[in-house]
């Protein structure tokens, strides 16, 4: 299930003030502007030629190199992503989302979040309709609402990052070497990773790869230390109730489990001091000719939520 997460990019803050579209808007920071390449800024001209007040930063971490900008387009607010040879991804900036956004969001697991930092974007082949940040017990996610003809929303919610985008086979390299390591050590073709920016250019890593018989799934901290993974070291349990109590209690207490959720599957992971909890549910549409939803939460060591990905629409 976890191939078919959408990759996407979150917004940043700039850093500089640079020269765009021919016009006047030029401040000179010469440490910056000695670090942002001419194609970065043809890059952006072409594609956004009526912008103005652009902020470039600079997002450089392990062995990628990107580059954000924050701008206008007449009265609306924008950000983008880019690297010298193209624009990866851009949004609209928004203020605020509709009353009735936020009564859907209420309903999903897990309650009681606040958002804010809205965001469209503007690629019109992907199913997204918002990107925020989403608090929740004082920690931040990015939370990401999906949807698509005929279909209800739904809500992808994930540790906080402001930028994601995905490595295939081919881009074994551009992974830290640690990662690589690790791969290596235990024989595992590399297939495919999601990689997530923070706000302070740290990275994470969800990957898939291969022993030549199963494809596995693990997800890499910051400092490249493994977090979870479905490859060895795991307690698997048959029910709900075998679980902490904390998890059982998130199940029982979200609207929407509570109606209509089932147990598919969970684990425990546990390797190098690390103890993750991996929790599978369907949750069944009123509608008998729509498709169930899948969810795949992940808690840490004493049974407090940590992220989950809503994998399937209604």
């Amino acid at each position: 299930m976890t191939s078919r997460f959408t990759s996407f990019l979150i917004f940043g803050i700039g850093l500089c003030m640079v020269y765009l579209n021919g016009c006047s808007n030029v401040k000179d920071e010469p440490i910056v502007k000695s670090d942002l390449p001419d194609s970065i800024i043809t890059v952006f001209k072409q594609a956004y030629p009526t912008a103005t007040d652009a902020v470039f930063k600079k997002l450089e971490f392990e062995k990628e190199k990107f580059y954000e900008v924050n701008y206008h387009i007449g009265p609306d607010k924008f950000y983008s992503v880019l690297n010298t040879r193209n624009i990866l991804k851009s949004f609209r900036l928004l203020d605020d989302v509709p009353d009735s956004l936020r009564k859907k969001v209420a309903e999903l697991p897990p309650p009681g979040g606040v958002m804010s930092d809205f965001r469209v974007p503007l690629n019109g082949t992907e199913d997204t309709v918002m990107v925020s940040r989403y608090k929740l017990d004082g920690k931040d996610y990015t939370a990401n609402w999906r949807g698509a003809p005929g279909v209800k929303l739904r809500l992808d919610l994930a540790f906080q990052f402001k930028l994601h985008y995905q490595l295939n086979a081919a881009d074994v390299n551009r992974m830290p070497d640690k990662i690589i390591q690790f791969l290596q050590q235990n024989k595992l073709t590399f297939s495919q990773a999601w990689v997530y920016v923070k706000d302070d250019n740290t990275a994470r890593y969800d990957l898939h790869a291969s022993d030549g018989t199963s494809l596995y799934f693990f997800s890499f901290d910051t400092d490249g230390t493994l977090e979870y993974s479905d490859f060895t070291n795991r307690t698997r349990y048959m029910s709900l109730a075998e679980l902490p109590v904390a998890i059982q209690n998130f199940v029982n207490t979200s609207p929407i489990f509570l109606q209509r959720g089932f147990f598919q599957a969970a684990s425990k992971y546990e390797q190098d001091g690390k103890v993750a909890y991996s929790l599978d549910l369907s949750v069944m549409s009123a509608d008998p000719a729509r498709f169930s939803t899948f969810y795949r939460v992940i808690f840490d060591k004493d049974g407090g939520f940590k992220w989950l990905f809503c994998l399937a629409y209604d």
